[in-house]
């Protein structure tokens, strides 16, 4: 189960991998709510963090 999901829609998650010069770069999308990244986007990839906006 999906913790900020729209309850109106099915969860879609999306995974793609790729090389990029010398780096393998994997990339993940999602339909799900959308983030404040002005409020949280300094803490949004930490590991082991959590966050919610109201």
């Amino acid at each position: 189960m999906l913790k900020f999901r729209q309850p109106q829609n099915r969860p879609v998650i999306e995974f793609r991998s790729y090389v990029h010069s010398k780096y393998t770069r994997i990339e993940v999308k999602d339909n799900g709510l959308d983030t404040d990244l002005k409020a949280y986007g300094e803490n949004c990839f930490r590991s082991m963090h959590a966050f919610i906006s109201i």
